[in-house]
């Protein structure tokens, strides 16, 4: 991020748009095209006020097995469609439990269902899902739609639209006008249509009679197919957000505005924080926003013993990778860490949890562990989140979730604020009444203060008792599952 544009001003910049007339008059298809293709520009004027390049074009060879895959798969379930109460749009991630069964992370059981829900696997597992009946790869639906828009993109109602949405754009941001031109946003236009028709198809050749979701900012043209047919959708939370954040800053006015949102009808949120963060919008009423238990952390707060430690070990310190802050994170976590040796006294070990999205990345976390190999260790893959937060004295990150999960869980939690992240945890999201259990430190060597603070027995106590108190304000502890919200909201039963 460019010094002259911090991340809270860039986006109340970009969220600014949304009152803007020549940007929320345009439609596609009888749809507010803004939504359509907001995601796509605010990755855009994200990635460039950052300085990121793009990962480039895949292989040819690539590109054709996922298109045939894709092919196949779409022609599979609009000629022999099976019949499926329930569309659920997800990312195929497993956590364990305290138990040891394993659950989707975010929705729980809805996805154990399998002859009543049709799966539409996205994202990280997406092109290992299973290719039976009833089970659609996003991994090669995601090639299909790519080529077929470079065909739709060429229509004149599409070009003009877009032509006038990047004019408006580039008025407000001309510093990003090449990075979302008239091509970029008719090619997201173009995709937007051609999803809305096909799973239009796949929704309705299986009857399915409601759909449930993660991230539905980034599947408008889904969303705008089951609600072309009438059907419910219910968005389940899968991360952090706050009120002002791009995809879910929509307020009274456009709900009011009469022309067709491709939002969802409802939002399963797993605490009473994020039911606050909407509502604050007026979008969203208090009855469609829908509170559950996280499915994970509920099982791991049941019967977890009180941690321990010895008055003079080092604090055992879990840190939460996130793909956006990693040259950051790994300078500054190196120069702490160098600064705790030449000390000659040990104050923390670092223990290093890697997001799922940034396993390619292992190599370069790895070398920081190679430099410290006393007192930093990457933890395994395959180790749950939640059992890695209850092994450590505290957990630190940038704006990661599991800074909040270790409150959910009674263990204490900092931020670390700077570089692409030098806001922290509570400036970007604007959660003020969080900052005395999730402090920021802007230096290595107030990271080693603030944690040889903490090493004292009476400090380390107070702060726990402090997280465990802020944790009923953050989650919901004591609520329905997410399936039965699910069913709460939509009258459908898996």
């Amino acid at each position: 991020m460019s010094a002259d544009h911090s991340y809270p001003e860039l986006k109340a910049r970009f969220v600014a748009l949304d009152a803007t007339q020549e940007i929320i008059e345009p439609s596609i298809d009888g749809w507010m095209a803004w939504p359509a293709v907001k995601r796509r520009v605010w990755n855009a004027i994200r990635r460039q006020q950052e300085g990121a390049t793009g990962t480039g074009p895949a292989a040819p060879g690539k590109v054709a097995v996922r298109f045939v895959v894709g092919l196949a798969a779409i022609l599979r379930h609009l000629v022999l469609p099976p019949r499926r109460r329930v569309a659920v749009l997800y990312s195929p991630r497993q956590s364990r439990r305290a138990d040891g069964t394993m659950v989707h992370p975010h929705l729980d059981t809805l996805v154990h269902h399998e002859r009543s829900v049709l799966h539409c696997a996205y994202g990280w597992g997406g092109s290992r899902a299973s290719v039976g009946r009833g089970y659609v790869a996003e991994h090669g639906i995601a090639a299909v739609v790519a080529i077929a828009a470079r065909v739709v993109a060429k229509s004149p109602s599409i070009q003009r639209t877009a032509a006038k949405l990047a004019l408006s754009i580039a008025v407000r941001f001309p510093e990003a006008a090449g990075a979302v031109g008239r091509d970029v946003i008719a090619d997201q236009f173009a995709r937007f249509r051609v999803r809305k028709w096909l799973y239009r198809l796949l929704f309705a050749r299986s009857g399915v009679r409601a759909v449930a979701m993660t991230d539905a900012g980034g599947k408008t043209g889904e969303v705008a197919a089951a609600k072309s047919l009438g059907l419910p959708v219910v968005e389940v939370q899968h991360g952090m957000f706050s009120h002002d954040e791009p995809d879910y800053a929509w307020v009274r006015a456009h709900r009011g505005s009469g022309r067709a949102m491709p939002l969802p009808d409802a939002i399963i949120v797993f605490g009473p924080l994020w039911r606050r963060e909407l509502a604050r919008n007026d979008y969203w009423s208090n009855q469609e926003i829908l509170l559950a238990s996280n499915p994970v952390l509920i099982s791991y707060r049941r019967g977890v013993p009180v941690r321990r430690r010895e008055p003079e070990s080092p604090l055992v310190v879990l840190f939460a990778t996130q793909w956006y802050v990693r040259s950051d994170a790994i300078a500054f976590l190196g120069a702490a860490l160098d600064l705790q040796r030449r000390s000659g006294s040990r104050v923390f070990q670092l223990r290093i949890k890697l997001h799922p999205a940034e396993l390619a990345a292992e190599r370069d976390y790895a070398a920081l562990a190679g430099t410290f190999p006393r007192d930093c260790v990457l933890a395994p893959a395959a180790t749950e989140a939640f059992a890695e937060i209850l092994q450590a004295d505290l957990v630190t990150g940038y704006t990661s979730m599991m800074l909040l999960e270790a409150i959910g869980l009674g263990v204490p939690a900092l931020s670390i604020a700077t570089g692409a992240g030098k806001e922290g945890f509570c400036t970007a999201f604007g959660i003020e009444e969080l900052r005395d259990v999730v402090p920021e430190v802007d230096t290595p060597a107030r990271f080693i203060e603030r944690l040889r603070t903490m090493s004292q027995p009476e400090a380390w106590r107070a702060a726990r008792a402090a997280a465990g108190k802020a944790a009923s304000a953050i989650y919901t502890l004591d609520g329905s599952t997410v399936e039965q919200a699910f069913i709460d909201a939509t009258g459908v039963h898996p």
